[in-house]
């Protein structure tokens, strides 16, 4: 833990929090407008199993069963994030203990959110891969624990964002009362 909290410390400053939030942004953009279209056109699927939590065996065997369609075409959703999650943990890592370095967040399990929800995503590439690799035999049981794995890892994302929106306000909300006092 004092390994992670110093390299935090080291990295926690404004200009690598923007950098990571430009690199945040550029992946999502790159997801969104070149990617999930182009695997979109070639495999048929809407999104990809990544983005989905909660389903059921059926409906993740539909998208498993369309991704081995065109194969490259998920792979280079997947050469990209396996460096997102890296990128969404610098940033959101950064911008949480930039608030515990100026006094606003106390507590430094907080700091976990971020990582928590990278390792989440990592072993969730490593199932969907499990299951791209065993089709077309059965997976039920991966389908199952890569569903619940997917669910853990939006709640630590979600917590993260909503964490630093609730400093960001704070930090302002402190600010005008002091220029009040």
């Amino acid at each position: 833990m004092k390994f992670y909290i110093k390299f935090l410390e080291k990295i926690s400053v404004k200009k690598y929090i923007f950098a990571f939030l430009f690199l945040f942004i550029l992946f999502q953009l790159i997801f969104m407008f070149v990617l999930i279209p182009n695997y979109t056109l070639k495999t048929g699927n809407e999104s990809i199993p990544d983005m989905n939590f909660l389903y059921d065996y059926e409906y993740i065997r539909e998208i498993i069963s369309n991704i081995n369609k065109d194969y490259s075409s998920y792979l280079n959703v997947q050469i990209l994030d396996l460096i997102f999650p890296l990128i969404y943990f610098l940033f959101l890592s950064t911008s949480i203990f930039y608030f515990k370095k100026i006094n606003i967040l106390k507590y430094n399990f907080f700091l976990f959110l971020p990582l928590l929800g990278a390792i989440f995503d990592y072993l969730e590439n490593l199932f969907i891969f499990s299951m791209i690799k065993i089709y077309p035999n059965q997976f039920n049981v991966l389908a199952f624990f890569t569903s619940y794995i997917s669910f853990i890892k939006f709640i630590f994302l979600g917590l993260s964002f909503l964490l630093i929106l609730i400093l960001i306000i704070f930090y302002f909300y402190k600010k005008l009362k002091k220029q009040h006092d």
